[in-house]
């Protein structure tokens, strides 16, 4: 019998510090989860917005706003590697999303965010600070797809899987709900299945 090795189970932060180079091959794999609906629901005109992206996926999002003259584009992230590849443009800020977000009351225009709740252990705090941070016109864009298991990831000869946590759709609808969000929700589906839901939130 062929001996398995155990596969280790990172950290977040761990495990995008190391895989922060592969991201870049993602863009088009993570993009198929989304469609870029996102997009739909950005104003035409955002001189002096301020845009809040919570967790960065290596440009994807960032792209989008590099030309659309926003005051200030800031980026939160709990890698440092992964916010290595940021323009000169874009504020970077290291911090766990887990525990609070740093910025002041009413910042945000626009607040992102995209896969990020696989790595929050309370969502109810979460939205508790995400509506905190949220200017009233605001608009808080959310994607979260299920991940029902580890995933195993390979970067040259080492594997590895990330340590995430599993909220259903109706626990997040809950949470949302609980701290004042109005919501509508997209569902994401692709060949008749469901594969993620995209809420587009207000005050």
């Amino acid at each position: 019998m062929a001996y398995q090795s155990k596969v280790e189970v990172l950290q977040a932060e761990e495990w995008y510090d190391k895989a922060f180079k592969e991201y870049k091959k993602l863009h088009q794999y993570i993009k198929e989860f989304d469609k870029d609906l996102w997009q739909r629901f950005i104003p035409n005109d955002l001189e002096w917005f301020t845009v809040l992206d919570l967790w960065w996926w290596d440009g994807r999002t960032s792209n989008y706003f590099q030309w659309k003259s926003v005051a200030e584009y800031q980026i939160i992230d709990i890698s440092e590697n992964m916010m290595s590849g940021c323009k000169n443009w874009i504020k970077t800020t290291k911090h766990d999303l887990d525990y609070w977000i740093p910025v002041k009351d009413n910042y945000a225009n626009i607040t992102l965010c995209f896969f990020t709740l696989l790595y929050i252990s309370d969502p109810d705090s979460f939205f508790r600070e995400t509506y905190r941070t949220l200017k009233e016109d605001g608009v808080f864009l959310l994607f979260h797809h299920i991940e029902r298991k580890f995933y195993e990831y390979k970067i040259w000869k080492e594997r590895f899987k990330i340590e995430n946590y599993v909220h259903n759709y109706k626990q997040v609808e809950k949470a949302l709900d609980y701290n004042f969000f109005k919501f509508k929700v997209l569902e994401i589906v692709d060949k008749w299945n469901l594969i993620g839901k995209l809420y587009v939130c207000t005050k």
